[in-house]
C-alpha cells in the first residue's frame, strides 16, 4: 500500500507538471548569467567542439548529475524501478527514449554535441518524454558552477550562438547552481 501511494504522489506532480509546462519552472531572474559572454565564449576559436558523450569533462558530467539529482530529490525517486531518473546519455544518432514510452535499454537523454576549453564546457542534450526538448548546460570551471537552459531547434553551434543572442533560451535558476 505505501509504494501504491509513492507511485500515485509521483504520477499527480507528473501531471501537474505536464499541465502547467516548463515554462512555469524555468524562470528567468536577476542571478542569470551574462547571455552576451556566454555567446562570446561558445563562439571563442579556442573552443573545441566535440559530438561523443566520452567527451564531456568528468567534472562538469558529476555537477550535472548532483544538480539534476538533487533538483528530483533522488532519495524518493530511486524508490521506483521504472528508471524515472535515467541519467544515461546517448552519443549523436544513437537510439534513445525520444517519447514517453520507456525502454530500459535506451538512455532518456541524446548528446547533440558540446564544446570545451581551459576554463568553460557547455553540451547540449535532447531529453524525450511527451514534453520533448533541449537543454543547454553550460559549466564554469573557475567558480565551479553548471547553468542550465531550455532551447529547442538546437542543432549545431551555430543555432546555439544564435538562440543566446536572440534570448530564445531559458535560464532554469531552479537546476542552476
Amino acid at each position: 500500500m505505501r509504494t501504491f501511494n509513492k507511485l500515485l504522489i509521483a504520477k499527480l506532480i507528473l501531471l501537474i507538471f505536464l499541465a502547467m509546462g516548463s515554462s512555469s519552472f524555468a524562470q528567468t531572474d536577476t542571478m542569470c548569467p551574462d547571455m552576451d559572454k556566454i555567446a562570446r565564449i561558445v563562439s571563442s576559436d579556442s573552443m573545441k567542439i566535440f559530438t561523443k558523450r566520452c567527451k564531456i569533462p568528468r567534472k562538469m558530467k558529476r555537477e550535472w548529475k548532483k544538480k539534476i539529482k538533487e533538483y528530483y530529490d533522488w532519495s524518493f525517486w530511486n524508490t521506483f524501478e521504472d528508471g524515472f531518473l535515467d541519467l544515461r546519455l546517448a552519443n549523436p544518432g544513437r537510439p534513445y527514449n525520444s517519447g514517453c514510452i520507456d525502454d530500459i535499454l535506451y538512455p532518456n537523454r541524446q548528446l547533440v554535441f558540446g564544446g570545451k576549453m581551459k576554463s568553460y564546457s557547455f553540451f547540449v542534450y535532447c531529453k524525450g518524454g511527451l514534453h520533448r526538448r533541449r537543454c543547454f548546460v553550460f559549466y564554469d570551471r573557475k567558480k565551479s558552477k553548471i547553468y542550465f537552459f531550455w532551447c529547442s531547434k538546437i542543432y549545431n553551434v551555430e543555432d546555439l550562438i544564435k538562440a543566446i543572442h536572440e534570448r530564445n533560451v531559458e535560464y532554469d535558476k531552479e537546476l542552476s547552481s
